[in-house]
């Protein structure tokens, strides 16, 4: 989706302002391809307060990814850009050593803004940053 004249690409991430996120920049001017799948969101500690939420990601995108970014630092995170529905945030993803899959955290701003509940297949676009 690219900006109309007069409007940046900032100011089409209305629910993000809406939740109380900053906006992000479009990434498409990160000059990098999005990875798109669809996962299920799950809530880490179900009835848990402050329960962590995360989309575990399939293998295939995970060594995309990986592939793009090179090596990872620290604690294996990768760090990236992650779009669901019109709501576009920067994040970081995890390792998660019972899957070997990466894990992207979904937090609370993005599930109210996106109407988001456990158990959901939601559609995500990464674009890693480097």
């Amino acid at each position: 989706m690219r900006a109309s004249a007069g409007e940046t690409p900032v100011h089409r991430d209305t629910h993000a302002r809406r939740a109380g996120m900053r906006p992000q920049a479009d990434c498409h001017h990160v000059g990098m391809a999005g990875h798109r799948f669809s996962g299920d969101l799950w809530e880490h500690d179900p009835g848990g307060p402050g329960s962590w939420h995360f989309i575990t990601l399939p293998l295939d995108v995970v060594d995309d990814v990986l592939a793009e970014v090179g090596p990872r630092h620290g604690f294996g995170s990768v760090r990236v850009q992650a779009r669901i529905g019109e709501t576009l945030w920067q994040t970081s993803l995890f390792p998660d050593s019972s899957s070997g899959s990466l894990l992207l955290p979904i937090k609370k701003q993005v599930r109210l803004a996106e109407r988001l509940e456990s158990g959901v297949s939601c559609q995500v676009t990464l674009y890693p940053v480097t």
